[in-house]
C-alpha cells in the first residue's frame, strides 16, 4: 500500500521499529538543550544508527503518542539511511 493510504505510526511505534529492526538508539544530549520563545528549556533527543562502519544521526522532537507525519518519517529515514519502503512508502522518482 502506498501513501496516502498507509497508516502512519505513532512515535512509540516508529521508535520501536527503528530500535528493533535497524539497531538505532534513542538518546538525549547531556549538556545541551534548546529554549523556546517563552524561555522554557527543552532537552534535545535524537536517534543514532551505526551501520557498516558509519554513524548516522537524526534529531527528533515528537511526543510518544503523536503520529509521525510523512515529512518527518522521510527525513529521519534519509538521515539514518533507512529505506522508507519499510513504512509503506513507495516513492517513484522521475527525472
Amino acid at each position: 500500500m502506498a501513501y496516502p493510504f498507509i497508516k502512519f505510526p505513532t512515535f512509540s511505534e516508529f521508535r520501536q521499529i527503528l530500535e528493533s529492526e535497524f539497531n538505532c538508539e534513542y538518546k538525549q544530549l547531556d549538556q545541551m538543550s534548546f529554549e523556546d520563545p517563552q524561555g522554557v528549556k527543552h532537552p534535545i533527543y535524537y536517534f543514532e544508527r551505526k551501520h557498516e562502519s558509519e554513524t548516522y544521526l537524526a534529531a527528533i522532537d515528537v511526543p510518544n503518542g503523536a503520529i509521525v507525519q510523512l515529512s518527518l518519517l522521510r527525513s529521519v529515514c534519509a538521515r539514518l539511511h533507512i529505506r522508507v519502503e519499510r513504512f509503506g512508502l513507495h516513492l517513484d522518482y522521475t527525472e
